[in-house]
């Protein structure tokens, strides 16, 4: 019996043996926030006349994630405005857009991505409607460098006239990287991140 009993303590079958680690495959899926979340941080982006840049001024904990204020500064322009988004493991949901309130919320990026993702939002201010798809991870090249974004197509009609499709890549604590098509082209220069 001492045998048996000192064999199954060895093979950890008995005793005080920690429990088998969950195999990674059987964990649940869960992407990483892209979006910045410390204030500070500030993303140059390159425009095709001029940059804008997007600095976080304001992280704040809220219900299912962070509300993230950042001012907007665009030098082709030289307007500066304030937007805020929520955001987590779940998306990215534009809530305030140049000082107006943007209810129902738009959310720009739906997270975990699954194959055939969709979804659809109207912007009641202009009454644009927006249909959303997610393409999957891709290796994109940006002036700052290369990333992992994951891809986005938005097809904007305003009542039934298609006015066109922007492509957008939003990468792990960077947020959006880079944008082609309807809306004005840009991609991110520069980065730098604020203190913890």
């Amino acid at each position: 019996m001492i045998r048996v009993a000192s064999t199954l303590l060895a093979f950890g079958l008995i005793g005080g043996a920690a429990p088998a680690p969950v195999p990674t495959h059987l964990m649940p899926k869960v992407d990483p926030v892209c979006y910045p979340l410390r204030v500070g941080t500030k993303c140059v982006h390159q425009l095709a006349n001029g940059e804008v840049a997007f600095t976080v001024t304001k992280v704040e904990k809220v219900e299912g994630g962070h509300r993230v204020t950042t001012e907007v500064a665009d030098g082709t322009t030289n307007q500066k405005y304030i937007q805020a988004a929520i955001v987590s493991a779940r998306g990215v949901e534009l809530v305030e857009h140049a000082g107006q309130a943007i209810d129902p919320p738009i959310a720009w990026l739906k997270l975990p991505h699954a194959e055939g993702n969709k979804w659809s939002a109207t912007w009641l201010q202009s009454g644009t409607k927006f249909d959303f798809a997610t393409k999957g991870w891709e290796e994109v090249e940006v002036p700052a460098g290369r990333f992992r974004a994951i891809k986005v197509e938005r097809v904007e009609t305003v009542g039934d006239a298609v006015q066109g499709t922007t492509t957008y890549w939003y990468s792990p604590g960077l947020g959006c990287i880079k944008i082609t098509g309807r809306s004005p082209a840009r991609a991110l220069k520069s980065v730098s991140f604020g203190k913890e």
